[in-house]
């Protein structure tokens, strides 16, 4: 009698734990190679099997590596490697299988090698990627845009390893100056141009442009030259002349007008220098006759550029050097 009294109060908890005891789970992972900046699916699958409900749960043997994963309880997570990530060793995972009161019925280990390019020392060959050629990349050398205005960068890229430029990631570099792309990392930004300072024609600015090909690892480096040109016309003098006492030198100067309108020209003397030296005062490009003096003179001059309804100058000083007494 005691002992049917003992079975039916402790019968039940008995067969339960003998049940829990017979729940197992075994699971295979196949070992994953993976280059920088690639995604693929963990492959797990059940090779054993026995009742009851599971959950999963990845560890790490460095725990940093499980933000590679897009998951740590399931299964099947993906694994992507970040672009320019590097491990000597192959990255080691566990996956524990448990049952939802916590109790592992089932691990195994998952091995992932990353690969690591040409250009990385200490890669072993196994590790090591395929020789590629690297990106190729093609960009105008120089790219004309008028102030304030934006236009398109039009470069092309591929990438030999895969073929097509679906692999390939880019970087822009404007070293803090004053141009405004409109994204940094795609092939062909918008370029937005700043003002351009009152009295200069224009401003050149260097881009750089780093391509990576994900499968190789392998980068292409390119610049594209942005010259930016003012709305207004402007004048490029010389700021100085030099000249010898009798000699003729021509004023080379240079006048543009963005919009391409016709020009008017007038050169005057400051603080009292006489116009008298130049062949003519209406035209960009005079001539200076030096006159003879006695000791080194300078003769300061101005020329202003009408065009399009707006104007622009520029100072020209002339030093005469007298000629020594015969």
């Amino acid at each position: 009698m005691a002992f049917r009294i003992w079975y039916l109060l402790l019968g039940p908890a008995v067969l339960a734990f003998q049940a829990q005891a017979q729940v197992r789970m075994e699971v295979a992972c196949r070992d994953m190679v993976l280059a920088p900046g690639e995604s693929a699916r963990v492959a797990c699958t059940p090779i054993g099997e026995s009742g009851g409900r599971f959950r999963y749960r990845w560890d790490a043997a460095d725990v940093r590596h499980l933000r590679l994963l897009s998951s740590t309880a399931s299964i099947a997570p993906t694994v992507s490697v970040p672009v320019g990530f590097a491990s000597p060793v192959p990255l080691a995972f566990t996956l524990r299988v448990e049952t939802p009161g916590g109790r592992v019925v089932g691990r195994t280990t998952l091995r992932i090698t990353v690969r690591c390019g040409l250009q990385m020392p200490g890669c072993s060959d196994k590790r090591r990627l395929p020789a590629f050629a690297p990106p190729q990349v093609d960009c105008p050398a120089t790219l004309h845009v008028r102030e304030l205005e934006s236009a398109t960068i039009a470069c092309h890229a591929t990438d030999p390893a895969v073929g097509g430029s679906a692999s390939l990631r880019y970087r822009w570099h404007n070293h803090a100056n004053p141009l405004r792309l409109s994204s940094m990392d795609v092939l062909n930004p918008v370029v937005i141009a700043p003002p351009v300072p009152a009295g200069r024609g224009m401003l050149a600015f260097p881009l750089k442009l780093a391509v990576t090909s994900v499968r190789s690892q392998l980068v292409t480096n390119a610049q594209v030259d942005v010259v930016v040109e003012a709305r207004d016309p402007y004048l490029e003098c010389p700021d100085a002349v030099s000249a010898d006492a009798g000699e003729t030198v021509v004023l080379a100067c240079r006048g543009v007008d963005p919009l391409g309108g016709a020009a008017t020209y007038v050169w005057s003397g400051l603080w009292g220098t006489s116009t008298a030296f130049l062949e003519a005062t209406d035209v960009l490009q005079p001539a200076f006759a030096a006159p003879w003096v006695e000791r080194d003179t300078t003769f300061r001059y101005v020329v202003r550029m009408v065009a399009s309804g707006r104007a622009a100058q520029h100072r020209v000083s002339v030093q005469v050097h007298a000629r020594p007494p015969s």
